[in-house]
C-alpha cells in the first residue's frame, strides 16, 4: 500500500491504483487463509488414515514409506524405528 502511494506520487499510478492496493493485499491474505486451511485439513485426513490402519500395517512391506503431498512445505516420513507414539517426521 505504501509502495503504492510512492508511485503515485512519483507519477507512475493514478489515483484508483493506490485506492485498489489495500483491496489486492486483502485478497492475497484472504487467499493465503484458505491455501493454509486446506493443509492443515489435509494433514487432519493423513492423519486418520495413518491412524485407521496402524503403523504396522503400513510398514510392514518397506522399511521406510514416504509419503509426498503437495500441500504440505516438506516430505514427511513414517518409520518403523521411530520413538514410541511418533508416527510422522519431517525430513
Amino acid at each position: 500500500m505504501r509502495l503504492a502511494e510512492v508511485r503515485y506520487r512519483k507519477g507512475l499510478v493514478t489515483y484508483l491504483d493506490v485506492l485498489d492496493a489495500p483491496r489486492t493485499a486483502l485478497a492475497a491474505e484472504t487467499q493465503l487463509v484458505f491455501t493454509k486451511r486446506t493443509r492443515l485439513t489435509d494433514m487432519v485426513s493423513l492423519f486418520k488414515e495413518s491412524a485407521g490402519r496402524g503403523l504396522g500395517a503400513v510398514t510392514q512391506q518397506k522399511p521406510c514409506l514416504t509419503l509426498s503431498l503437495s500441500m504440505l512445505p516438506e516430505t514427511w516420513i513414517i518409520s518403523p524405528w521411530a520413538q514410541s507414539g511418533t508416527m510422522l517426521s519431517a525430513r
